[in-house]
């Protein structure tokens, strides 16, 4: 395939690459076959020490449209908004090099829906790829990710934190208004999303699959860093929802809290995390603590963390014995009380 470089690009695709050589040949294939021919492809291997990059500039040799950049390995969030920053599409569109779009016309959808609706958001809908398959099998918290109609829709209507990838946004928009990733490990994604919709306010939604996310071959490694963005970006969109009324979000925000995360910022709690953990979230944002609806939600997990670090409580054994019982730093000293 060898396109001209004097096309201006319509939109621009931006895709972080970092040691995805397994899928990236496929997640390529998927973009430079779409119908809407008027694309550059922002490819950012972002560090990779497998052969990520040289698959890259392979493709880069074969289609003009392909633009692959290199860095040392600063994060995805970052790299996305390098992407944002030098994209010279009207619009943009991400995709991350281990997923792909399950059908040829999705960008040109996209495209062509958000400029004749005159939105800056347009999106169609979620589809998890496993074993071969692709399906939609979404109920309760993910129930958003499939749309009842399609047409217009205010984001106070729909109030949900994933899935920002099966849409396309205006890259003009994204600009003017700073709407950037925030420099967090893990879940730097839902709450540059929930920021970007309110900012919006309204998008235009399309009853067509339009992402097909690959799953069950990630491992993560919850240490300190990941879990304090999850706080990080959990507490942006309990912010977010509570200045402007989103009580749809903030029901969502704290159920992800206490059932979806729980076991994760408690597997963290190991001895060397827990003092990296706390400085980040005490350094984050003092408002965490002293904001009066935010404890009510925050208390219990907040709690415990604490608990971990510091704390003096009494007890009796069966012997009737009284103790004192000083924790520091998961280290507990018991002393006999008269």
């Amino acid at each position: 395939m060898d396109t001209e470089r004097e096309l201006v690009p319509k939109v621009s695709v931006i895709i972080p690459v970092y040691n995805t050589e397994k899928y990236l040949r496929e997640c390529l294939d998927s973009v430079l076959n779409q119908t809407l021919k008027e694309i550059e492809v922002i490819c950012i291997d972002d560090g990779s020490t497998d052969n990520s990059l040289e698959i890259l500039n392979k493709y880069a040799q074969k289609d003009s449209r392909v633009i692959v950049l290199t860095q040392k390995n600063i994060g995805v969030g970052k790299t996305r908004n390098k992407g944002i920053q030098i994209s010279k599409g009207e619009f943009v569109i991400f995709i991350d090099p281990d997923d792909f779009y399950p059908d040829m016309d999705i960008v040109e959808t996209l495209y062509n829906k958000a400029v004749e609706n005159n939105v800056n958001i347009a999106g169609g809908e979620f589809a998890s790829f496993k074993d071969g398959v692709i399906s939609q099998n979404y109920s309760g918290n993910l129930s958003k990710y499939i749309f009842d109609r399609e047409g217009i829709i205010d984001y106070r209507d729909f109030q949900f934190d994933y899935g920002w990838i099966r849409f396309i946004y205006k890259a003009d928009f994204l600009r003017k208004h700073n709407l950037y990733f925030p420099n967090y490990k893990r879940f730097q994604d839902p709450p540059w999303f929930c920021k970007t919709m309110h900012c919006a306010g309204k998008f235009y939604a399309i009853k067509k699959r339009c992402y097909a996310y690959r799953t069950s071959h990630k491992s993560i490694n919850w240490d300190a860093a990941r879990v304090s963005g999850v706080l990080s970006g959990l507490r942006d969109n309990l912010l977010l929802a509570r200045k402007y009324g989103y009580k749809d979000l903030f029901k969502l925000t704290s159920h992800r809290l206490y059932f979806d995360y729980k076991s994760r910022i408690e597997s963290a709690l190991t001895f060397q995390n827990r003092i990296l953990l706390l400085k980040d979230i005490f350094l984050a944002d003092k408002q965490l603590f002293v904001d009066e609806i935010l404890n009510k939600v925050l208390k219990q997990q907040l709690k415990k963390i604490l608990q971990n670090i510091f704390s003096i409580t009494n007890t009796t054994n069966k012997n009737g014995n009284k103790y004192k019982v000083i924790t520091f730093f998961g280290i507990k000293l018991k002393i006999r009380r008269k």
